[in-house]
């Protein structure tokens, strides 16, 4: 086992979280007539979510890591996820 990084839990927990955010986006798909039949919206309009959220996504991503990589991760992480709770 020489060379090998061990795979820990915060590790698994990224992979996860990056999993959980790339597909989320997808899972809007299958509810799309339940939200416009709820908000009394047409499909088309409801599925414009789904292409903002996925354009979001792809500017604010690299960006956000662009600007947030000077600090500690650790930190950034627990102080990210008291500001958004």
């Amino acid at each position: 086992m020489t060379g090998e990084k061990s795979f820990t839990l915060p590790v698994f927990a990224l992979i996860l979280l990056s999993f959980i955010l790339g597909t989320s986006e997808f899972v809007i798909i299958g509810i799309l007539p339940d939200i416009a039949a709820g908000i009394d919206c047409s499909i088309v309009m409801i599925g414009n979510l789904i292409s903002f959220f996925a354009i979001a996504y792809a500017i604010g991503t690299p960006l956000v890591t662009a600007c947030l990589s000077q600090y500690n991760r650790y930190y950034l992480l627990i102080g990210l996820r008291l500001f958004l709770s």
